[in-house]
């Protein structure tokens, strides 16, 4: 049997809604999984060709080797084939991508069928933050939250009109580090300050009301520490709201900024780069979609 799997990059936070809000993007990973007469053989194309591990510690062949683990199914080897389009520790989700990719594969030649829930729980053990795994797995913008009995997953509309302009500096800036940065303890005014805006947030995806969105994506909680691993941050979310944008955040945990605007996405293209040229770093914008349909599945139980 060969499974492939789609799974769509995300973002995270959107500004105050730390580790609840998540946005799946129409940027992909696939990976197919078969199996092999022994060992591990990882083939990577694109994103993380030169970096990612091609042995046993590949993030998706442990995730599969999880859920085999506890079916107790033993397979002689596993092939994974990747082509990679999400940009690896740029904040787009790429860690989710991999974990929720192998718990799918995996549960597939162990016969078993995961509902989203377990599929949560699983991916949880191996990434304890829900955000982007929640938008990786149902697609659109989710808000997810960890209650009694384990992660709920809501969908919210997210506006048609509002585009997003992402722009991926040519650095990592490894997720572990990024929560090394932040503090540990926060002041009541800050956490009021955040639950102000996650909440207006939401509110705002009824309303054209950019000017409230705007404060709707200002932050307490990570953006004021994480930035400093952003050379030319304000800069560039100052130039973007000149030249008419809405507004922009650090894309999960960075270095990826995110930009929300109605229109005039060819005036804010060349604006990132440029910033980030002055502070003698390369990077890309481009222009994303909401993906709607979350992750998806192709089994090929032929080999054809």
């Amino acid at each position: 049997m060969r499974v492939t799997i789609r799974t769509p990059a995300t973002t995270s936070n959107l500004g105050a809604g730390f580790d609840c809000f998540g946005l799946a993007l129409n940027l992909y990973n696939e990976v197919t999984l078969s199996e092999r007469p022994e060992g591990v053989w990882v083939d990577v194309e694109g994103e993380g060709a030169s970096t990612l591990p091609r042995n046993e510690s590949n993030l998706i062949f442990r995730a599969a080797m999880t859920i085999l683990a506890r079916a107790k199914r033993r397979v002689r080897g596993l092939s994974l084939r990747c082509v990679n389009r999400i940009p690896t520790a740029r904040g787009l989700g790429s860690s989710s991508s991999a974990i929720l990719a192998g718990l799918i594969g995996g549960a597939a030649f162990a016969g078993m069928k995961l509902s989203h829930e377990d599929l949560m729980e699983r991916a949880m053990e191996l990434e304890p933050h829900p955000d982007n795994l929640a938008a990786c797995l149902h697609g659109g913008l989710t808000l997810s939250c960890i209650a009694e009995g384990g992660v709920r997953v809501l969908r919210l509309p997210f506006p048609p009109d509002l585009k997003l302009v992402v722009t991926v500096p040519d650095f990592e800036v490894p997720t572990e580090r990024a929560r090394a940065i932040l503090p540990k303890e926060v002041a009541r005014g800050d956490a009021v300050f955040n639950l102000a805006r996650s909440a207006l947030f939401v509110a705002c995806l009824w309303k054209e009301d950019d000017r409230m969105l705007r404060i709707a994506l200002e932050d307490r909680l990570h953006q004021p520490f994480r930035k400093g691993l952003i050379p030319g941050f304000d800069e560039l979310a100052d130039a973007m709201e000149k030249a008419g944008a809405v507004g922009s955040v650090i894309s999960g945990s960075g270095p990826t900024v995110l930009t929300l605007t109605r229109g005039k996405t060819d005036k804010l293209l060349p604006i990132g780069p440029k910033i980030f040229r002055r502070h003698g770093l390369k990077a890309q914008s481009s222009v994303l979609d909401v993906d709607h349909a979350g992750l998806e599945v192709r089994k090929d139980r032929d080999g054809q």
